[in-house]
């Protein structure tokens, strides 16, 4: 009788071990002109919400179910990348961010000290 429970439980259980199944997304995100490391640059899965934040040597880790994910690399100042796929395995994917359009010049003038003065009265 027992020899029948545990075969019969493991059958029962295997959908769930299947589905509770989790693989790793590493890699670094670098600039692509330079190759530099991207310290603090943002990876994030749109899927199920879930992201981190790279270390000082540019390098992210996420665990995540197996499943379909969008990743996001995204950093201050870069365009964002966006990459979708079917998770089924330990990956590694490198990010290479590349700049967004920069500013060429900010002037800050003060106002007029008459006014500024009328003002604060």
């Amino acid at each position: 009788m027992r020899r029948i429970h545990l075969p019969l439980l493991w059958w029962l259980m295997s959908p769930v071990l299947l589905w509770a199944q989790k693989f790793t997304i590493n890699g670094y995100v670098k600039d692509a002109n330079t190759g530099e490391y991207l310290i603090g640059a943002n990876v994030f899965n749109r899927v199920d919400y879930d992201g981190t934040a790279t270390n000082t040597f540019g390098f992210y880790s996420l665990t995540l179910g197996q499943d379909s994910v969008m990743l996001v690399a995204s950093y201050v100042g870069y365009e964002p990348m966006v990459l979708q796929f079917y998770h089924k395995r330990d990956t590694t994917i490198e990010f290479h961010l590349h700049p967004d359009k920069l500013l060429e010049e900010v002037v800050i003038e003060p106002k007029k000290r008459s006014e500024f003065m009328n003002q604060a009265k």
